[in-house]
């Protein structure tokens, strides 16, 4: 059973970085639509980056009164709604918003990600489980 988790882990650790990568890739196309300019798009870039900021001690503070499970699935919850929200935006606000609310999935899933890793796995298995993750 961990085992299959670590595979859905990594899954979704795949698409954490398609996520923050994707904006780079579709930038021409925003600037074009939208109308931005590179410095938009760096600072739309950076926005995903943002919540880590605030949000990084409260989160493992979380961790008291919430169990891993619960804060990693609000995290994938939250990248799937940002992610939805930013490729149905209408305006570069929009994107804003998704990548924020993406960026807070991020750090969620992230933290407790390697949580959930770090008691479920020891000794030799550990490296193993690490490596499959990165």
């Amino acid at each position: 059973m961990r085992w299959r988790v670590v595979a859905m882990l990594f899954a979704v650790r795949v698409g954490l970085g398609f996520q923050f990568q994707t904006l780079g890739s579709v930038s021409n196309d925003l600037v074009a639509e939208f109308g931005l300019d590179y410095a938009d798009i760096g600072m739309l870039v950076g926005m995903f980056m943002v919540p880590g900021l605030f949000l990084a001690i409260p989160a493992g503070f979380s961790g008291r009164y919430l169990s891993d499970r619960v804060l990693s699935s609000l995290g994938m919850l939250a990248l799937a709604l940002g992610g939805l929200a930013s490729g149905l935006a209408g305006d570069p606000w929009l994107i804003g918003f998704g990548r924020m609310l993406s960026g807070v999935g991020f750090l969620l899933s992230t933290l407790y990600f390697t949580k959930m890793t770090a008691d479920w796995f020891s000794g030799k298995e550990m490296a193993t489980a690490w490596e499959s993750l990165s």
